[in-house]
């Protein structure tokens, strides 16, 4: 098992020197509203998104972000919450957590090779350095921490449920540390930190297309911030992942 986890961490340590053409992600979030003049963005924020289509499926998408810090100082990012600003779509739109969430990567591993480098070191961090709990873990911290995840043995939340039970989801073993919803973060002056979501739509072809996402987080110094970001457009058949693949039609 040790030997197995140095071979990934050793492959990820490779990918990671040999660089990606741009540290960003496609897509840039633009600022809606901020709770202080000078704070987050202001000082050097940016974020960017993008649907990573090699691992969207029927029913799953996977969206990731990247955080870069340009200012001169630490930005420490407290939680993040987020949202559709859709009815629908927040009732309707599901948030694997738990063992729910590790059950999809085996089976993302098992169904396809993933050939593009990134999505493999990205199944690397989720299942070897995330630290997922499973739901039968013997950990009862993890298994009795209340709220409504495991209140009828269901681990996945609608994205409202989601926001109601942030502080539940940052407890050390629900979500791995890369995943966006889980404990805060920090970002040293010049770097940046990668998060990532899970979503479920059961009957993505009777909502609407899922393409915003909107964040709001806390920062540090108490500042409260909130970003749109449009994390993918419709795009033409050759370039589409299967998620909600009738939209692209």
């Amino acid at each position: 098992m040790h030997k197995n986890v140095m071979k990934i961490l050793h492959f990820m340590l490779l990918v990671i020197l040999s660089g990606c053409a741009s540290v960003h992600y496609k897509h840039f979030a633009e600022l809606e509203n901020q709770s202080k003049e000078v704070s987050g963005n202001n000082t050097g924020l940016v974020i960017s998104a993008e649907e990573d289509r090699a691992l969207s499926s029927t029913y799953f998408g996977v969206v990731k972000f990247t955080f870069e810090n340009k200012s001169n100082d630490w930005i420490r990012v407290k939680n993040v919450a987020i949202d559709f600003e859709d009815d629908i779509l927040n009732r309707e739109v599901m948030i694997p957590t738990g063992n729910d969430l590790k059950v999809w990567a085996k089976a993302v591993q098992q169904k396809k090779a993933i050939e593009d480098a990134n999505s493999r070191a990205f199944l690397g961090t989720l299942t070897v350095l995330g630290g997922l709990a499973a739901a039968t873990s013997g950990n009862r911290s993890t298994q009795n921490f209340g709220g409504a995840l495991y209140v009828t043995g269901a681990t996945a939340l609608a994205v409202n449920a989601v926001n109601e039970n942030l502080d539940t989801l940052q407890k050390p073993g629900v979500l791995p540390e890369t995943h966006i919803l889980s404990q805060g973060f920090s970002i040293p002056p010049g770097f940046f930190q990668r998060k990532w979501i899970l979503l479920f739509t059961k009957n993505p072809k009777e909502i609407p297309f899922v393409s915003t996402i909107y964040l709001t987080y806390t920062l540090e110094d108490g500042a409260i911030e909130k970003v749109k970001v449009v994390f993918r457009r419709r795009v033409p058949q050759r370039a589409r992942s299967g998620w909600q693949f009738m939209y692209y039609n």
